[in-house]
Order: structure tokens, then C-alpha cells, then sequence
């Protein structure tokens, strides 16, 4: 299916300037993020060609110093805000808008799974978990922790979506780093919708108890 303008890039176009832009370590990273995104959708019933494409543009612009990402978001018509407090984050946002109007990409979905894929939001789509999951599971990945969160993120989104983001912010914690609030209210959604979840869950149980 075709999720993109009248022309939209090809995925060999979108790899070529991915290899003109990116250092190869960052490339491969972005090749093992397509793969962990489409098991991903697979395991969670979300569209693999949806995910590959967000996928291959998540990290187009992690390359571009925190100045031309900046200058690029207000040419766009976008401030900043409070993410140039995180200049690492930066390259999301502007990724999205490159793979919109440069790439072509019109679907909300994919937009959004790139945008979001540095800091997470409340109320996240699933292909917005599966970037955000998949960037940090992703087969090149080799960190404390890793192989849990990967069997988390193949068995249940939203408990894998909070132990990312309670493991993003100890780490910006440790490295007294500016934590986003947009990152902190992701964390309260999930952990507050996990609770709901595991009451409803017991109050089924215990009906089928009476019964």
C-alpha cells in the first residue's frame, strides 16, 4: 500500500541518502531498528510496511548539529520549545518533518512514530511504541537490561513502554541530564493505565470466581 505523496521515496532512495548522511555504525543501528520494528508490528498486529518506513527515517537527521536542526524546525513553522533543553532529541521532530517534505510521507502514523520515538507521549499509538521499543531492542543494542526489555516488548507494549521510559529517566538522572515533561507524563499514562488495567483484570477474575 502507499502511504507517501504523488512521489514519494523509494526505500533504496531513502537508504542512499541514509548512507550519504549517516557514519556506517549509525546506518547499521538504523537497519537493526527496520528489523525489530517489523517483528514487532508482527507480534502486535500493526503493519510491518508502516513500521519499516518509520523505521528507515527515525534517525535521518541524527546526524545535524543541534544549530541546523533548530533552524530547520523554525522553517518549518515549529519552535523548539523546551526540546532545546535536550538537544539530542532534536533530530525527531525534524526527521518527521524531512520524511513529510522531503520524503513524501503523509500517513499521521509513521509521522507521529518518528517524531515521538526520543521521548515517548501519553496515549501512543502502537506504531509509535514499536519505533520507540524497536530503536532501543534493536539486535545492535548491548546494554544492562536489554534482553528483558526485548521479551517485555514482544509480549505486552505498554509494560515495555514503561520500563524504557523509567530506564530513560534513571539514566538522565544519573547523568543529571534536563529530563522532558513530555517524557515524565508518558511514564505517570502508562504506569497509570497499567493499574487500571490490572484492576479490571482483577475484577474480571473475581467475578469468574463467584460464577
Amino acid at each position: 500500500m502507499d502511504y507517501t505523496k504523488n512521489s514519494p521515496w523509494t526505500e533504496e532512495q531513502i537508504k542512499s541518502s541514509l548512507q550519504e548522511n549517516l557514519n556506517p555504525h549509525r546506518y547499521q543501528h538504523v537497519l537493526g531498528v527496520v528489523k525489530a520494528s517489523e517483528m514487532l508490528a508482527l507480534c502486535h498486529g500493526a503493519d510491518p510496511e508502516k513500521a519499516r518506513i518509520a523505521a528507515l527515517y527515525h534517525d535521518v537527521l541524527k546526524s545535524q548539529k543541534p544549530q541546523w536542526l533548530t533552524d530547520y524546525l523554525k522553517a518549518h513553522g515549529e519552535v523548539p520549545g523546551e526540546l532545546a533543553l535536550a538537544p539530542s532529541v532534536l533530530h525527531a521532530p525534524a526527521g518527521a518533518l524531512y520524511a513529510e517534505h522531503t520524503g513524501g510521507v503523509t500517513d499521521p502514523e509513521i509521522l507521529f512514530a518518528i517524531r515521538y520515538h526520543t521521548t515517548g507521549r501519553p496515549q501512543m499509538g502502537t506504531l509509535e511504541k514499536i519505533i520507540y521499543l524497536a530503536d532501543l531492542i534493536e539486535e545492535n543494542r548491548s546494554y544492562d537490561g536489554v534482553e528483558v526489555l526485548r521479551s517485555l516488548a514482544r509480549d505486552d507494549l505498554d509494560r515495555a513502554m514503561l520500563a524504557a521510559l523509567e530506564q530513560s529517566i534513571r539514566y538522565l538522572l544519573h547523568r543529571k541530564e534536563h529530563i522532558l515533561l513530555i517524557s515524565v507524563e508518558a511514564r505517570n499514562a502508562f504506569l497509570n493505565q497499567l493499574k487500571e488495567r490490572m484492576t479490571g483484570e482483577k475484577s474480571h477474575d473475581e467475578k469468574l470466581a463467584e460464577n
